[in-house]
């Protein structure tokens, strides 16, 4: 939908975890592969060269109950939309970006 509105709109999936091959698949299959960029791995430093040219992060993590990635993102002023689960519910307050329920809802 955003590509709808934005349609030079990208994204950038940082790791390489077991959900790359589904997530590319999907990015495939939703006809987006062309404004999807994935990076299997980067550097400390380079992920923060990344944050600057990026408007925002996107993390979404079930699992993930420290949410760094979303600290240091917040740090460089960068906006954090996340769910509203575990260590980013805590770090990702309503006075800088609101979670988003996990539920859904």
């Amino acid at each position: 939908m955003l590509l709808k509105k934005i349609p030079n709109a990208r994204f950038t999936i940082v790791g390489n975890g077991p959900e790359e091959a589904r997530l590319k698949a999907d990015a495939l299959a939703r006809k987006i592969k062309d404004s999807v960029d994935f990076i299997s791995w980067l550097p400390q430093n380079n992920l923060f060269e990344l944050y600057d040219s990026h408007d925002l992060l996107l993390f979404p993590s079930l699992h993930d109950s420290g949410g760094f990635v979303a600290l240091k993102a917040l740090c460089l002023g960068m906006p954090v939309v996340c769910l509203d689960l575990a260590g980013p519910k805590e770090i990702v307050t309503p006075e800088l970006v609101a979670p988003f329920p996990a539920d859904g809802e």
